[in-house]
């Protein structure tokens, strides 16, 4: 049985999708599956931990080449990862003989518009199963795309465990915020709300993307103390020695995997602020939040 699990990601360093993956090869191989893993770019870190686990490496570079790809495997089965649900390489996948087509959903509109509820749902009939990767991205699927219940599975994400944090020092009161430097996260949001603050606490922002350069831009202009920390390995770490993590999101998480992984660092509950993420609302939690930790700490 071959196993194609195609990933529309380029994976430079081993973080949680890459460890998934590797887990999910040696599974297939215990059954005595042939896995192949195919990203869009692997470095050779990431491939060797896939190979070491017994699956081929075959990057395919660009979406163009997936169709070569699939004659040259011709996979019994074949797992789409983190490619959009409108994709017509399902399709294309169940026509040159997959028997088994599998695609997975992280993330997406909340509430589709018709067009698209229309074109995903054609595009989803190749599909054997559809995994969402929480309860809110299946009831979605069954609810706003209108997919049967008995093809939708449910494998929920991951969370990764760290050491657990030194105490944070009692000057270093500081707000977290991890994610995807995107519009969708809000963090322009979070910096606008701290610089409402009088004394604004540091602000240390984890992540890479297409805003990165904005937002730095954004909080030097309005005066608050910024470190932009980029990529980091040591998540989990920074999380328990963080007072505050704030995850100011504009969109519904598909999991919320930085509020999931917050709450394991820092054993606490969240708060919710608001169903709309605006400044002024967010100001009045963290005037809250750092009013309960200096207590916390007095």
């Amino acid at each position: 049985m071959r196993v194609l699990n195609l990933l529309d990601l380029s994976t430079r360093k081993i973080g949680g999708t890459e460890s998934f993956l590797a887990r999910f090869a040696r599974a297939q191989c215990a059954l005595g599956w042939q896995p192949i893993i195919a990203p869009r770019v692997a470095s050779d870190l990431v491939a060797a931990s896939w190979r070491i686990e017994g699956a081929q490496v075959r990057p395919f570079g660009e979406r163009g080449a997936i169709p070569r790809l699939l004659r040259e495997v011709r996979p019994d089965v074949v797992v789409f990862n983190f490619f959009d649900l409108m994709s017509p390489l399902f399709a294309l996948a169940r026509a040159m003989g997959a028997r088994v087509i599998v695609v997975d959903d992280h993330s997406g509109p909340p509430r589709p518009r018709a067009l698209r509820r229309i074109i995903t749902r054609a595009a989803l009939t190749p599909a054997s199963y559809v995994v969402g990767v929480s309860g809110y991205v299946t009831r979605r699927l069954e609810l706003g795309y209108g997919l049967p219940a008995s093809r939708v599975r449910r494998v929920d994400n991951g969370v990764r465990v760290g050491r657990d944090g030194a105490a944070f020092a009692r000057d270093d009161m500081h707000v977290l915020a991890v994610g995807h430097l995107i519009d969708a996260k809000g963090f322009d949001v979070l910096i606008d709300a701290l610089a409402l603050l009088d004394g604004a606490p540091r602000l240390d922002l984890v992540g890479t993307g297409a805003r990165a350069a904005d937002l730095a831009r954004r909080a030097i202009d309005r005066g608050i103390d910024f470190r932009a920390l980029g990529s980091r390995d040591d998540v989990p770490e920074l999380m328990a020695r963080a007072p505050i993590v704030a995850v100011p999101s504009r969109w519904d998480e598909a999991f919320g995997m930085v509020t999931a992984e917050a709450m394991r660092a820092l054993d606490v509950e969240p708060d919710v602020v608001s169903a709309e993420p605006n400044a002024h609302a967010l100001l009045v939690a963290l005037v809250e939040a750092f009013t309960e930790s200096r207590r916390a700490r007095s």
